[in-house]
């Protein structure tokens, strides 16, 4: 039996098979070929920023400033520090079907910093390890 224009059905079905093995390997191709691209991603990124210190006097008295942490009754010096930091990730979804996704992760970018503020009524050389 022929196919038309003079094939037979075995050469028609093969190729058929051809064409059909031929589009699954291109697209097998072509979603390894993205998935080698997303698995490049970047090491993450860590910003320390400059560490910043400073050592305030007070006089002790009812005139306290107004941005100086609260005293007890015992104390003469207070120490206020802050620790900021802030992280930005990035990623390409990867549908798997209808109602999920996976996420790769291709970019991570981290700053931090560290502002820490000395109140004494008489600091005379307050120092501070800067590691």
């Amino acid at each position: 039996m022929e196919c038309g224009g003079g094939i037979t059905d075995a050469a028609c079905n093969c190729a058929c098979i051809l064409l059909g093995v031929l589009g699954f390997g291109l697209l097998a191709w072509r979603k390894s070929a993205s998935r080698q691209q997303l698995g490049e991603a970047s090491a993450p990124t860590i910003s320390k920023e400059a560490f910043a210190f400073a050592s305030r006097t007070f006089d002790p008295g009812p005139a306290t400033p107004s941005n100086m942490p609260p005293l007890a009754q015992w104390e003469t010096a207070e120490c206020d520090s802050d620790f900021l930091s802030s992280a930005s990730v990035r990623g390409e979804p990867l549908q798997t079907d209808a109602t999920h996704a996976t996420v790769n992760i291709t970019q991570i970018k981290m700053t931090l910093q560290l502002n820490i503020n000395i109140w004494g009524t008489g600091l005379r050389n307050a120092t501070c390890d800067r590691t």
